[in-house]
């Protein structure tokens, strides 16, 4: 008797297209595994009953579309289609002299539209069955920090489902880089120029959410299957900080008291994107410098040597090897770029600059770019929880909404630092 698959849970792929027309179905040809989706039809009917009849006898499909809950791990990669999503498509852009290393700045806009990335869906497995959605789009999301984990929950629409598709081939999966609680930092001001300056370092937990962001037009058109296009709607945005009730817990007591606005900034920083060290001679006109990396040290080099005199001498050295590609000008600056097993070393370059004519003007910067995670608001306190035991600390919540700041312009953006050069 041959072998006939059943349909199991734990075999349902989940794979993502990236839209450029809202509703225009791609292939999904991208895994992003730091989330889970759960999809379900939903519709609206019109039941009919004859006059004097107990029961309908009739009834009439009237809308169609499909909804989604997604939760899963807060990760630098993921969250870049969760804020395209929810706040507008973004172009990257380069991250200072990285070579790798690439901007994504969302700015929640205070008003007018602005187009959000829309997602075709196909969820399944080839050897039984899967199901397809276009016009997937994010109209909540929120995420959670604790000491313990870093998480993302939110909800989608979708056009009605297509159902017994073929998944598309070999899709290609975006690297998982999951945060921590441990990468994580917030910091509170009292104006948006020193944002990022005053720690709060007894912060237990941080809780954003994001809401009523899109919804779907059904406009009276009996050729649309589904809703055909979205409308903004008017977004909830708030932040629970749950912190220990000490002074500085206690201080936001008094912006809730006087309606003041402060500025608050979450940022988490991951791992080693790009690597890169730049050495500097600055103004010599004579003499020689060495440099040492990992306890070998190059053969003297003249104070005005090529980018490829240095980059031949430091590749001599056995803790170097093709490992690191330099580049400058004759006297430099010269740029030291690692890779492969070095790429994410951060071993920092010495060197002897007693040789020269000037010592003093010669120095080395050390530039490691990171996966960064920023998100900036801001905020007015409102209403507290009870004083409350957390893990033994006696701690209070705090509700704060998210306001438009007319001074720094915006209400909350959000950057991320990643290798993604697009969606």
């Amino acid at each position: 008797m041959p072998f006939t698959p059943r349909r199991s849970a734990i075999n349902q792929t989940l794979q993502f297209g990236v839209e450029t027309t809202p509703g225009t179905a791609v292939p999904a040809n991208k895994r992003i595994d730091a989330l889970a989706l759960v999809m379900g039809i939903k519709g609206t009917f019109k039941s009919t009953s004859g006059t004097g009849r107990k029961y309908a006898s009739v009834q009439q499909l009237n809308t169609e579309w499909s909804e989604a809950s997604f939760t899963g791990s807060l990760d630098f990669n993921a969250l870049t289609y969760i804020l395209a999503g929810a706040l507008g498509i973004t172009t990257p852009t380069t991250h200072g002299a990285s070579a790798v290393a690439k901007d994504w700045v969302f700015d929640a806009i205070l008003s007018g539209s602005r187009q959000p990335q829309t997602l075709s869906i196909e969820q399944g497995e080839a050897a039984t069955r899967a199901q397809k959605f276009a016009y997937g789009l994010i109209n909540s999301f929120g995420y959670k920090v604790t000491r313990q984990d870093a998480s993302v929950t939110g909800s989608m629409i979708a056009q009605q489902v297509s159902d017994g598709i073929t998944l598309t081939a070999s899709p290609t999966a975006v690297p998982l880089l999951p945060m921590t609680g441990q990468m994580f930092n917030l910091y509170l001001d009292p104006t948006s120029a020193n944002l990022g300056v005053t720690q709060l370092t007894e912060f237990i937990s941080y809780d954003f959410a994001m809401g009523n962001i899109y919804g779907p037009f059904w406009p009276i058109n009996r050729s649309n299957a589904s809703y055909a296009a979205h409308v903004d709607l008017n977004p909830t945005a708030t932040v629970k900080i749950m912190t220990e009730a000490d002074a500085v817990g206690m201080s936001l007591l008094t912006g809730m008291r006087a309606g003041t606005t402060q500025y608050l900034r979450l940022q988490g920083q991951g791992g080693v994107i790009d690597n890169i060290q730049t050495v500097i001679l600055g103004t010599q006109t004579s003499g020689t410098f060495t440099l040492t990396y990992k306890g070998q040290t190059t053969t003297a080099l003249a104070f005005g040597a090529t980018g490829a005199t240095v980059n031949t001498a430091f590749q001599l050295l056995s803790t170097v090897g093709t490992g690191c590609t330099v580049t400058g000008s004759a006297g430099g600056p010269y740029t030291f770029t690692f890779s492969g097993a070095l790429a994410l070393d951060t071993t920092p370059i010495t060197a002897n600059f007693a040789a020269l004519t000037t010592p003093a003007n010669a120095s080395i910067v050390q530039a490691q770019v990171y996966d960064i995670f920023t998100h900036d608001m801001a905020i007015k306190a409102g209403q507290p929880s009870t004083w409350q035991d957390s893990n033994g600390i006696y701690a209070i919540e705090w509700t704060c909404e998210i306001f438009e700041d007319s001074v720094w312009g915006h209400a909350h953006t959000a950057t991320l630092t990643n290798a993604l050069t697009a969606l």
